[in-house]
């Protein structure tokens, strides 16, 4: 018929549908990027639908209005999800999880914000007086990566996947490149091949993607200015894999990267334990114990030894306060990441 995926009507939607918040912190967006009219910024919902194609003269909306901008578009497409795994050795060592949902507008900015807050490492370091706590990744590589594939995802199918290991990170989205595309010719000049034509549309009038296929070396050239090897792209079970290494800081007290020399011999659940409490340290003895899959006992005994033993300390009151690691237990996350 000429038109992508995202052109098609939905028929079962109404402008009820469409969360205002959505559209304001799109207006937002785009007027910062210097991509719209501020003048536009009051406009009403239905004239900025229209404005950016996504309703039909019969107030009907279009798959991408609702992706967009819907109060709930997992209502509509099942693969409307973000979902993000911390794991240890392998896959079928899953410690913890989350799933992100909503509207795919603010979908980028809700999984920075949950793997800064519970998945990866922000060093500290000073420049002067200033303090700073850059991502242990090139942030405008990750957005670029979430961006791509959240709108170049095939939405008929099923949710992003994010796994997360000890000393990498895969992402993956459903949606074959198109046949004018190879994973060669991604990273160098090529032109723009959007899946979802519309939603392309948006996200660069947000200022959140180029046009000109660009994305794919900014991200390696990010990581390539701190020192980190590109990323590897491949086609994978009928959609794109990125597959990139963590970054982390080195300590100049660290004698060796051997757990053989560390004089206390902690189990796989108190190694388990640090390991979790290294990313989210506001955790309860019941919620520690669920993303042990064991008892809420075995958790406290756990945080206990774990104390003892000078690896972490706990920070205010029991009910309000949260754990936090010491530069012992710091150290050992470190060495077992590059174990």
């Amino acid at each position: 018929m000429g038109r992508s995926w995202d052109e098609l009507l939905e028929d079962r939607a109404t402008l009820n549908d469409i969360d205002r918040k959505a559209i304001d912190y799109f207006l937002r967006k785009a007027i910062e990027a210097h991509r719209i009219n501020p003048e536009l910024k009051d406009e009403d919902t239905r004239t900025v639908l229209e404005n950016l194609k996504l309703i039909d003269n019969n107030g009907v909306l279009t798959n991408a209005a609702i992706l967009l901008f819907g109060k709930a578009p997992l209502r509509f497409f099942p693969g409307v999800e973000f979902r993000i795994g911390r794991f240890g050795i392998d896959e079928s060592d899953l410690i913890f999880q989350d799933v992100v949902n909503g509207n795919i507008i603010q979908m980028a900015d809700k999984v920075v914000t949950l793997l800064r807050s519970k998945y990866l490492i922000s060093p500290i370091h000073y420049e002067g007086m200033q303090r700073l706590e850059p991502l242990e990744i090139p942030e405008n590589a990750l957005r670029e990566m979430l961006y791509n594939s959240i709108v170049h995802k095939r939405y008929a199918g099923v949710h992003i996947q994010m796994w997360i290991f000890n000393n990498h990170i895969e992402l993956w989205n459903e949606g074959k490149l198109p046949d004018e595309l190879t994973i060669d010719a991604l990273k160098g000049k090529h032109s723009s091949h959007p899946r979802n034509i519309l939603l392309a549309s948006v996200f660069y009038k947000a200022g959140f993607i180029e046009t000109w296929g660009r994305g794919i070396s900014k991200i390696c050239n990010a990581f390539k200015a701190i020192g980190i090897e590109e990323p590897v792209f491949k086609q994978s079970e009928g959609g794109m894999l990125i597959t990139f290494k963590r970054n982390y800081p080195t300590m100049t007290n660290e004698k060796s990267h051997s757990r053989a020399n560390d004089p206390i011999k902690l189990s796989s659940v108190d190694i388990n334990v640090l390991h979790i409490l290294s990313t989210n340290t506001k955790l309860t003895y019941n919620t520690l114990a669920e993303a042990l899959s064991s008892s809420s006992a075995t958790a406290k005994r756990s945080l206990q030894n774990l104390k003892a033993y000078g690896y972490i300390t706990r920070q205010g009151s029991n009910k309000a306060g949260y754990w936090q690691l010491t530069e012992k237990g710091k150290i050992f996350i470190i060495k077992e990441q590059r174990l």
